[in-house]
């Protein structure tokens, strides 16, 4: 951090956003001109050696996979003093957790849009073997066009495994497959369940009076139960064979995809 702050401290202002699962959060703002960024330090903790191994070994393959148009780009990376930063390109307009604690839900087609294109990254990460592990509402955050973009491939094991009284650690455990909290050896099919539980947030499933525009086809929900099965032989066998169904209900999924915070329902 004080590397970062140096190198940028005549042309970037820093603030700090607060703590959660993954430690603490900055803003630098300045950086490459006037785009801030926004930074990561990772908590030190006891096993922090063998998931920075980890890490090590997947953060070029994190880092190629962070310029996909659906994922937020990371603009640096590395260790100091034995604790991992990472930084993002700043994404201007919220993320998908403040909708879900509004009370607000999507149109279930831009669910399934949003499971499409979510999918799409997650399948590449895959066949790439590296595992998300944190996926949730607040892991999707949204460009100043309100074009969704996921956040924090890879980096579940150093966050909220370190501080599970956190909120953010409570609202991963939220959509969290029931093997995460037995082990931190995922699976594929961790992920997929972690998705549909999103989606299934993301219309309104927490239990919010929200109004929707239309209800989910049965065909979704159906969907959505087969990916969430308590054990993993029983769900849906990939990530993409999750998004092979889920564009079987998207007609647009060619289409590009803006969701606005501004109203308590989006849609």
């Amino acid at each position: 951090m004080a590397r970062l702050q140096s190198r940028h401290a005549s042309q970037a202002g820093v603030v700090r956003l607060g703590e959660g699962g993954f430690g603490t959060t900055y803003r630098l703002s300045g950086r490459r001109g006037n785009q801030p960024v926004v930074l990561k330090l990772m908590p030190e903790h006891d096993i922090r050696a063998r998931l920075s191994a980890r890490l090590e070994q997947q953060i070029g393959a994190i880092t190629a996979l962070s310029h996909h148009e659906d994922m937020v780009t990371i603009a640096a990376w590395g260790t100091r003093h034995g604790r991992w930063y990472v930084a993002f390109e700043e994404a201007v307009g919220g993320s998908l957790a403040q909708l879900v604690d509004a009370g607000g839900s999507l149109d279930w087609r831009r669910v399934v849009r949003l499971g499409v294109r979510l999918g799409r990254v997650l399948e590449l990460a895959h066949d790439l073997g590296v595992i998300h592990r944190d996926i949730k509402p607040a892991n999707i955050l949204l460009d100043a066009q309100g074009r969704p973009l996921l956040t924090d491939l890879g980096l579940g094991t150093l966050g909220c495994s370190f501080s599970l009284g956190t909120p953010a650690a409570a609202d991963s455990l939220a959509v969290a497959a029931p093997e995460a909290a037995r082990t931190m050896s995922l699976a594929p099919e961790s992920d997929v369940y972690a998705l549909a539980a999103t989606m299934r947030l993301l219309l309104g499933g927490r239990g919010h009076s929200s109004r929707r525009r239309s209800e989910p086809p049965p065909t979704l929900i159906a969907l959505l139960d087969w990916a969430t099965a308590r054990e993993p032989a029983r769900r849906t066998s990939s990530m993409a064979a999750f998004r092979a169904e889920l564009e079987l209900l998207d007609d647009g999924h060619h289409r590009p995809l803006h969701i606005r915070l501004g109203d308590r329902l989006a849609g």
